[in-house]
């Protein structure tokens, strides 16, 4: 038998599958309908603390959302917006990610709609540049430290996803 026939046998086998008259009956009137998942509860606001100072000189205070779980040492996620972009972008995500286990922290990066306590943290995403960037991975660190401490999250067990610039600052912090 050559390859011709491995290949039709194959197909064969697929056809079988698409044609079986399991998959061509209607639903039986017993079959149990799907249960939704449980909701999500909305996120509690969070603030953190980052190494650095302000203009005022005192510590900058950065805000973010947070999606506890009821389980201890459940694994968490640290979610990073895109610039221009604040942690609300991941609200169907985070709702998601909740859903299936995970304790969620969404932050709301520095210099960014809803971002600071105090405005002072001295950026502006308008106008970024190379000191800006290592000034967020220094706030992607405090977050991911803020999230790791967390009485229900399990430390050794973090991701980060990012949205198109915060996945370069999940790289260069993570």
């Amino acid at each position: 038998y050559g390859k011709k026939s491995s290949l039709l046998l194959a197909a064969l086998s697929c056809l079988a599958i698409v044609l079986s008259p399991a998959a061509s009956e209607p639903p039986s009137e017993e079959a149990p309908a799907p249960v939704a998942p449980p909701e999500a509860p909305e996120p509690a606001r969070v603030v953190y603390r980052i190494a650095d100072k302000g203009p005022d000189d005192l510590p900058i205070e950065l805000t973010a959302l947070y999606w506890t779980q009821k389980a201890r040492l459940a694994p968490g996620i640290l979610l990073l917006h895109h610039l221009g972009h604040n942690a609300r972008v991941f609200d169907d995500l985070a709702r998601r990610l909740h859903q299936e286990g995970y304790a969620v922290l969404a932050v709301n990066l520095r210099g960014h709609p809803e971002s600071e306590v105090r405005k002072g943290g001295g950026m502006n995403w308008m106008r970024f540049e190379l000191p800006d960037f290592q000034a967020l991975v220094k706030d992607v660190d405090a977050a991911r430290a803020c999230l790791a401490g967390q009485r229900e999250v399990d430390p050794l067990h973090l991701g980060l996803i990012g949205e198109q610039y915060g996945a370069s600052l999940a790289l260069a912090g993570g």
